[in-house]
């Protein structure tokens, strides 16, 4: 019998089971997933692993269950029941066990199955029952673990199909691997894959694709290189079509089987769109079409109503530049403007006019502005235009060995190398003509003149060719900038441009600037692979368009490549000798372009070189080539900015950038000497000023600048008109041409202008049946007198309008002849120019206004800073300036010199003056005073002289001294008008003329006002005079037979002696020579043996050595017989052969001298000069002399009056010039500020300056050079000249005395104004009594030494030199 225990009637439940735990019956735990109950008594062992093999027999299942474990996870020990999820499948453990790496299915049995959607199929998975994945357009469940098992290859046993359905995947393609259910698009029809398969066109692959819809996809315009499968729709022309079969370069309307085609739609046959753009749109008549407008054009309607293309915000003739343009651009709208104001005035022709909007330019110099054409800046603050700075411009300077003839250093002409490669134009020569500055705008050798040309005339074709080759060879802008594709086509174009450039003109800036910006800007933003790649297709279409090699064109752009038929095609030339150096360019110059953009330009130099003369060429100079001792690049900021024509204009801009000047070291104030470097404005030299340039409302800014130079030698070459005389003449009267044939090589060219004389072609009439002459132009014809624009030319002919004639008289004409030179082409230069509002401000120094070499300038309202000098005239230019001023700076205005190419007017200043007293005038029976040309006798000392000119005011008499002295205080009598008076008892009475009105000789006429007299200092310093004087007035009295002869004195034994003037002169006229036969022996023989008679007369003379006879007779044809020792003479003895000489006639006082002779002189001044000849003998007195030349007088006397007194004497026969190409300058209005303080920082402003002005540089003349001004100063004086100051300030005024006239003045009065100081004065009193005693009569100087000494003793006082 059992035991029976109390309290053990319960089974004790434990808990989970745990090891190394004392269990004892009937307790109960759980393990794993089941409960048990222990049927024995002991110690569990130390881990669960054990307790199948060792614990279990102690243990009686109680209850069964399961245990979710959750995920399966090796090394984990499974209990009996446990669950653990694999895949997709829930497993109850039974077998325990420790798990390893790998799930081992055999001690699990499964419990639960499930499902997990795994997405698309990949290889590289491992998949596990259950899991669904897609593939293709089916999905699949996995039977069973496998790995890179493919589901359509696996149905059955590791796949099942657990849905099929579709994918679309887009268009066919034959490089993608297409899977079961995928759906496609080819052409206008849609597919379902059946199997896996690549390459498999679905359109004829029926085994692998299912045709599931059919439709259209529309391709546009049909191309030949297209592939084209069924359901792809085109246009060709109006017509639209589908395809029905796979199609390359079958034409849709050729096909009229439709094999490959069928028509789709069609349009109107007679409105085909042929080209990419066009427009199809409804006119009148039916549908029409519009051609692709050209770029920047825009759509609009016409006046017709229909649609057309017009230029968008275009003015005619108007062009822009901002500083977003493209130098691409046609430059016609503010929306295609310009980049650069040199790319603008290159590509402009007059009239027109550019704009430049508000920006700064950095511009390559010079900028030369075509005639015709003005320049507008937005205003003087906003539109900044300055020299690229640092870099070479497009001008070198030649130093040459020597210097070549004036015919080869013309400005503006155009000269060679010696080997007549290269070529430049002069617009500089310097160093006395052996520096030569030229503009290389030129190119090395006409096959670079030929590939420039080339490229430039297929820009465009080049770009689209391009990137149509690019596509083609799959390489494209993936993501333009913009998101606008076309945007490369017009950077590719610029570079293209900058490309041209280069390979033209010589360097890399151009390219380097525009890929430097692209860097600089980020502008391609991840793109700059492909455009590196798209370059690479440049490069040999570039090669083949300026070797003019035919382009196989791929594009469907329909651009044609232009080619130059008169360079040869070098693919058909044996070798193919290409253009080596050209090639080498593109291919250097794009590299530029992918190096930049592939690894930055770090490893590129800029070269803006475009120098293009070497040491190695030669100048062409003639016979002889002359040597280039150095090429000198000259820098923008050296050079000149702008260069300008006739009628051209600079307006609202600021200029900046230019330096260069420095001073003179031998003269500061010579300019003509100075280095001129730094220019603002010039001269054209190949643009003759008809109307002048203007420039207005503008300032410029700098160091050492200078504002303008207006220099009139550069247009030299223009100064000489051309006269032609027609060969034939043809008259069109309906349209009022006129063909004038004026012979080859006349040099006349189209829009020039000529003239034609008056009555100077003669034509006969139809209107009259030919049957008499008609000379025209008439005055009253509507071309007399006026400029006529050559409307055509050839190398014979040109062709002016002279008007039509009216419909009544529209008759044929006949040429007869016409007049010499009747054709007149006068294209002489002005040499002018125009500033208006123009302020400069050249802060170390420069120059403002320099005018030279007979040029002019008219400066209104224009202000200068800190100059060296802020006006200029030399050489003979004139200045003529209103309301300007000169602030600070050295020297304010300088006139010098004259023109030195002028021919002066010469001659010598004729007679003296005498100074006579008024008061001793007695008139004569009619005349009160004396009388010009009357002679006038000294009745002291009896001296003769002739006058010339009363000048009563001053009591001065011009004589001509005929006869000895005049003495001081004696009377003088006049011949004629019997008038008689005193010369002054002092040292004035006599003298030099001076004054306001002086006489000349060697004159043909009155000179004209406005001449500056030059007077030539004589012998030791006399009439030495530094100032020269402006004409006034003149007149003019004409040659009356006077004259001079040149003689060889004291002949025939006579001595040369003093004569007095006034004397008769004998005359033995020569008649020819002979010699002695035999001598004469003695002094007594009256017959002498010559060689010939000839030429002697019995009654006459001759002379043997210093013996005169006298013929009595010809004894014989070889004999004379003569009276000895005649006229004076003494008989001598005379040698065989010595000289006979004979004279024919003896006129006894045929004239008499109007000088004194001293015994020196050669020269002899007579009345009558007519009958005189060379060789003959004059007798005065007693002295012979022979005539070596006898002169009568071809010019007379003129009076001038002088604008400004001329306070030193001349001497009778001083030397003068007369000049109107005297430099000068003429201000009014002109303010002067601190001048002599010198630049900038010297100046100080606003403070005080740190250098004291100089008033006395204010203005500067340099003798015949003058300044007429009327300024103020900084000071408050008011200047006129250099006469007369107002100090405004202290109320003080300054005058020259000697120039200031008091006619019409009834009194004076010192301090007339305000306190009214002293006495009125009414009269300069010659009363020697002093009998008014009035305080409004001031006593002359002879008045009152008269009257001291007519009363010296009346008071008791007698006077001695000395004492009292």
């Amino acid at each position: 019998m059992a035991d029976f225990r109390l309290g053990r009637l319960k089974f004790n439940w434990r808990g989970d089971w745990a090891a190394g735990t004392a269990y004892v019956i009937d307790d109960i735990v759980k393990f794993g997933a089941n409960t048990y109950v222990a049927i024995a008594n002991h110690t569990s062992v130390s881990s669960a692993a054990q307790w199948y093999a060792t614990d279990a027999g102690s243990w009686q299942l109680h209850t069964e269950g399961i245990y979710n474990t959750g995920d399966w996870a090796a090394a984990t020990f499974y209990k009996l029941n446990d669950i653990a999820k694999y895949g997709n499948v829930l497993y109850r453990t039974t077998t325990p066990h420790l798990s390893t790496s790998t799930f081992d299915s055999a001690k699990f049995a499964a419990y639960l199955d499930g499902l997990k959607f795994e997405d698309t199929w990949d290889s590289a998975t491992e998949y596990q029952k259950g899991d669904i994945v897609t593939y293709g357009g089916y999905s699949y469940v996995a039977l069973t673990t496998s790995i890179a098992i493919q589901p359509n290859n696996g149905i059955g046993n590791q796949w099942d199909i657990l849905t099929t359905g579709f994918k679309v995947v887009g268009n066919w393609d034959s490089t993608t691997t297409y899977k079961p259910g995928d759906v496609v698009l080819l052409g206008g029809n849609s597919y379902v894959s059946k199997t896996t398969n690549i390459n498999k066109s679905p359109d004829t692959n029926t085994s692998d694709w299912d045709f599931v819809v059919g439709g259209f996809t529309w391709k546009g315009t049909w191309d030949v290189g297209t592939v084209y499968y069924p359901g792809d729709a085109v246009n060709r022309n109006s017509n639209s079509y589908i395809c029905v079969a796979q199609s390359t370069g079958n034409a849709p309307e050729t096909d009229t089987l439709g094999t490959y085609w069928n028509s789709l739609a069609e349009g109107a046959s007679a409105n085909v769109l042929t080209t990419s753009g066009d427009i199809l749109y409804q006119a009148g008549a039916g549908p029409a079409r519009l051609a692709i407008g050209t770029e920047n054009k825009v759509l609009t309607v016409d006046a017709s109503g229909y649609p057309s293309w017009k230029e968008s915000h275009v003015t005619h003739k108007v062009y822009y530049v901002t500083p977003e343009g493209k130098d691409t651009n046609p430059g016609n709208s503010i929306t295609t403007a310009w980049r650069t104001v040199r790319h603008a005035v290159d590509n402009v022709t007059g009239p027109a006019t550019i704009y430049v909007k508000a920006g700064t330019y950095n511009e390559i110099l010079p900028m030369r502005v075509p005639e015709g054409v003005g320049i507008v800046g937005d205003n003087l603050r906003t539109s900044r235009i300055q020299a690229r700075a640092g870099e070479p411009s497009s001008v070198v300077k030649l130093s040459l060995a020597q210097v070549p003839d004036a015919q080869y250093r013309v400005l503006g002409s155009t000269i060679t190398s010696g080997d007549g490669a290269k070529t430049g134009e002069v617009i500089d020569v310097r160093g006395g003509g052996g520096e030569i500055y030229v503009q290389t705008d030129g190119f090395e050798n006409n096959k670079t003149a030929d590939a420039y040309n080339l490229l430039t005339s297929n820009t465009q074709f080049l770009v689209k060719e391009t990137l149509a080759q690019a596509a083609n060879g799959g390489v494209a802008i993936t993501s333009p900038p913009g998101g606008d594709a076309s945007v490369f086509e017009s950077k590719l174009a610029g570079l293209v441009q900058d490309i041209t450039a280069n390979l033209g003109y010589g360097g890399n800036d151009r390219v380097y600037d525009t890929v430097d910006d692209w860097i600089t800007t980020n502008y391609w933003n991840g793109n700059e692979a492909e455009v590196v790649s798209i370059l690479a297709y440049l490069i040999p279409l570039a090669k083949d368009v300026i070797n003019n090699t035919t382009i196989t064109v791929i594009g469907t752009h329909g651009l044609g490549q232009v080619k130059n038929d008169t360079i040869t095609d070098i693919s058909t030339v044996s070798g193919n000798a290409t253009c080596v150096v050209q090639d080498a360019a593109i291919t250097t110059l794009v590299g530029v372009a992918t190096t930049g953009l592939g690894s930055g330009l770090g490893s590129v130099t800029r070269d803006a070189n475009q120098n293009l003369w070497t040491v190695s060429d030669t100048y062409e100079a003639g016979a002889t080539d002359i040597g280039i001792t150095s090429v000198t690049p000259i820098n923008n900021e050296n050079l000149t900015m702008w260069m300008l024509g006739s009628t051209t204009m600079l307006k609202d801009m600021v200029m900046d950038g230019m330096v260069g000047f420095v001073p003179s070291n031998s003269d500061p104030k010579d300019l003509n000497t100075a280095t001129i470097q730094g220019v603002y404005v010039r001269l054209d030299p190949n643009s003759p000023i008809k109307r002048s340039p203007y420039v207005s409302n503008c300032s410029c800014f700098g160091a050492t600048g200078i504002g303008a130079v207006i220099d009139g030698d550069v247009h030299a070459k223009w100064d000489n008109t051309a006269n032609f005389t027609p060969t034939d003449a043809t008259y069109n009267p309906s349209t009022g041409d006129l063909d004038l044939e004026l012979g080859a090589g006349h040099g006349l060219t189209s829009g020039s202008s000529i003239t034609l004389a008056q009555a100077s072609i003669t034509f006969t009439c139809t209107k009259n049946g030919n049957a008499s002459n008609h000379a025209y132009p008439r005055v009253t014809d509507p071309a007399f007198g006026k400029e006529l624009v050559i409307t055509s030319h050839s190398d014979t002919n040109i062709v002016v309008n002279v008007g039509v004639a009216a419909p009544a008289d529209q008759y044929g004409h006949t040429f007869v002849s016409a007049a010499t030179n009747a054709v007149v082409f006068d294209n002489r230069s002005n040499k002018t120019m125009v500033f208006d509002s123009w302020t400069q401000i050249h802060e170390d120094g420069g120059v403002g206004f320099w005018c030279t070499n007979k040029a002019g300038a008219e400066i209104v309202s224009c202000f200068t800073y800190y100059c060296h000098i802020s006006y200029s005239s030399t050489r003979g230019g004139r200045i003529r300036s209103l309301a300007g001023n000169s602030s600070w700076g050295t020297y304010g205005i300088v006139s010098s010199g004259f023109d030195t190419n002028e021919t002066t007017l010469d001659g010598t200043i004729d007679g003296l003056s005498l100074e006579y007293d008024e008061a001793t005038i007695v008139a004569g029976a009619q005349d009160s005073i004396w009388l010009n040309e009357e002679r006038v006798v000294g009745l002291t000392s009896g001296a003769v002289g002739e006058i010339i000119s009363v000048q009563a005011g001053v009591s001065k008499i011009l004589f001509r001294p005929f006869k000895g002295n005049f003495v001081q205080g004696e009377t003088i009598d006049g011949q004629t008008s019997g008038v008689q008076g005193s010369l002054l008892s002092n040292a004035d009475y006599l003298g030099g003329q001076n004054g306001f009105v002086l006489a000349l000789t060697g004159r043909t006429s009155a000179p004209v006002p406005g001449g500056s007299v030059e007077f030539v200092t004589g012998a030791g310093g006399a009439g030495e005079e530094p100032f020269t004087f402006v004409i006034a007035n003149s007149s003019y009295t004409a040659p009356t037979g006077r004259g001079n002869l040149t003689v060889t004195r004291g002949l025939l034994g006579s001595s040369a002696a003093i004569h007095q003037g006034l004397e008769l002169i004998t005359r033995y006229q020569y008649g020819g020579a002979s010699n002695l036969s035999s001598a004469v022996n003695n002094t007594t023989e009256t017959t002498i043996y010559v060689n010939s008679i000839s030429g002697f007369s019995i009654g006459a003379y001759c002379i043997v050595d210093d013996e005169m006879m006298a013929i009595t007779s010809f004894p014989t044809a070889t004999s004379l017989e003569v009276t000895r020792g005649q006229e004076g003479t003494n008989a001598a003895t005379h040698t065989s052969g010595t000289s006979v000489r004979a004279i024919e006639i003896k006129s006894v006082d045929q004239t008499d001298t109007l000088r004194d002779l001293t015994a020196a002189s050669t020269v002899i001044r007579i009345t009558d000069a007519s009958g005189f000849n060379n060789n003959d003998y004059i007798k005065i007195n007693s002295e012979f002399m022979q005539i070596t030349n006898a002169q009568t007088d071809t010019t007379g006397t003129a009076l001038v009056v002088l604008a400004a007194e001329k306070p030193t004497r001349t001497f009778d026969g001083q030397n003068y010039k007369i000049r109107y190409g005297y430099s000068q300058v003429r201000l009014t209005g002109h303010d002067f500020l601190d001048l002599g303080t010198g630049n900038k920082l010297q100046t100080n402003w606003p403070g005080d300056p740190l250098v004291d002005p100089a008033p006395g540089n204010e203005v500067t003349e340099d003798f015949p050079g003058r300044v007429f001004f009327v300024s103020t100063d900084q000071d408050g004086n008011f200047t006129v000249g250099r006469y007369f100051k107002v100090n405004q300030a202290t109320g003080s005024t300054t005058l020259n005395a000697s120039s200031f006239d008091l006619s019409g003045l009834s009194s004076l009065r010192l301090g007339s104004i305000g306190a009214q100081l002293g006495e009125s004065i009414t009269e300069f009193s010659s009363d020697v009594t002093l009998s008014a005693n009035s305080n409004q009569k001031v006593p002359t100087q002879r008045a009152v030494k008269t009257y001291i000494d007519d009363n010296r003793t009346t008071k008791g006082y007698v006077f001695w030199a000395g004492s009292v």
